[in-house]
């Protein structure tokens, strides 16, 4: 027999799949969304599919992942693995008894075949703001779009709101005992959700957290019962510290305890002192249904004794308004406003003082002593009313996106202090 030569002509083989117990990377695109990524991998060992999530403080847990990703950047660091008593993998060649947490704990790497591993995040990005669109110079902001609530010296509001029933049918002098007192505001609705007056119905005692109803009651027929009552306590604190990862810390302890998922923190916009008052008192010979701060043409020769008998005003019954006192006749005149058209007739002869229909108060008071004579059809009495509130500007932005809530809502609460 001849000898046999053998020949390679070609060859088909594999490489075993390259397993990693820990993968470092960076996603396409930064900043993400808090607690959208999501990790999955295959063990090598087992087939089993390990998956983990990142909550709103970037830290990834799962069954046998963890890591952590930042969501500014979008680095992503994770370890697939498990933890497990330490005295029981001693001999283990990743074994390192430095590395056991205070339970005596350690963690086993659990290999994972590498190109199983996957993700998904959402990344955001952001178009550029049309200055004409939003009314602001978009330089102002922040490059993401997102302004800064709370702020180191900030003043905000600790609070927390609860519901009590009242008994079925409500009585006449009935005193209700709420769960709790230290309060700060108490409000009452029917069973759908209607607000109910006060006035004429009941008084509270904040501090024992208890309201006393009238005898008789007044009539409730348009309102469904049981009636709830709805009670807050808080704390108005002043910031010390304010952390990126949402942490707030006040200068001063709380004085309640609060439920920590029941709570809510509010912002304040600090205002000031404000007070009603008046201004531009002037009279005009003929009206020209032109709104000036200064006279229109000539003066009058009657005047009104601005001295004597000054424009009075509250702050709960004024507005800010420039008013026009025009003559009919010698004696008759309309009021007007600005904004709120005719309010009233009057008559040199007696007092003024058109009442605000939303407060139930004057919106000013004319003391009929303070007309002289000679005033005559056209003549004018000029003067505006300021109030005592602040404007304020209130933007809402919704983000593009699916519906992520069937509703919403948010409050806007004008409080202050009297000296």
């Amino acid at each position: 027999m001849g000898l046999n030569t053998v020949t390679l002509s070609g060859l088909l083989y594999t490489l075993k799949r390259q397993s990693t117990t820990g993968m470092t990377w960076r996603t396409p695109g930064a900043p993400l969304r808090p607690g959208s990524l999501y990790v999955q991998a295959e063990r090598a060992d087992t087939g089993t599919m390990i998956t983990g999530t990142a909550d709103v403080d970037g830290v990834i847990s799962g069954t046998g992942v963890e890591g952590h990703v930042n969501a500014s950047t979008g680095v992503v660091t994770v370890h697939f693995g498990e933890w497990v008593d330490g005295e029981d993998w001693t001999e283990a060649s990743w074994y390192d008894p430095s590395l056991e947490n205070e339970a005596g704990q350690v963690f086993r790497p659990l290999p994972v075949l590498a190109d199983t591993v996957k993700y998904n995040c959402v990344v955001y990005s952001y178009l550029p703001l049309d200055a004409d669109l939003i009314g602001l110079d978009p330089v102002r902001l922040p490059q993401d779009g997102r302004v800064p609530v709370f702020r180191k010296g900030d003043i905000a509001v600790v609070h927390h709101t609860d519901i009590d029933v009242l008994p079925n049918p409500l009585t006449a002098g009935h005193t209700a005992t709420l769960s709790r007192g230290a309060l700060s505001w108490v409000d009452l609705h029917d069973k759908n959700g209607l607000w109910v007056p006060s006035a004429g119905l009941y008084t509270v005692d904040l501090a024992a957290g208890t309201m006393a109803f009238a005898d008789p009651l007044p009539d409730l027929a348009a309102y469904e019962q049981p009636f709830q009552v709805r009670h807050r306590r808080e704390d108005m604190v002043l910031l010390g510290d304010v952390s990126i990862n949402g942490t707030i810390s006040a200068v001063a302890p709380l004085t309640h305890d609060y439920p920590a998922d029941e709570s809510l923190v509010s912002t304040v916009l600090p205002i000031g002192d404000l007070q009603a008052g008046t201004e531009n008192e002037f009279t005009q010979a003929t009206w020209t249904s032109v709104w000036s701060d200064s006279r229109v043409g000539s003066g009058t020769t009657a005047q009104f004794n601005l001295v004597q008998y000054p424009v009075e005003v509250t702050n709960k019954g004024a507005i800010g308004e420039r008013w026009a006192v025009i003559f009919t006749g010698s004696d008759a005149f309309n009021i007007v406003g600005e904004t709120v058209g005719i309010i009233a007739t009057g008559y040199t002869s007696q007092d003024m003082a058109p009442v605000n229909p939303a407060t139930g108060v004057p919106y000013f008071f004319l003391d009929h002593r303070g007309w002289g004579t000679g005033w005559s059809s056209g003549n004018v009495l000029r003067f505006n009313t300021r109030a005592a509130h602040y404007p304020v500007w209130v933007v809402r932005t919704t983000l593009q996106g699916p519906e992520t809530e069937a509703e919403d809502s948010f409050t806007i609460q004008i409080r202050g202090d009297a000296n």
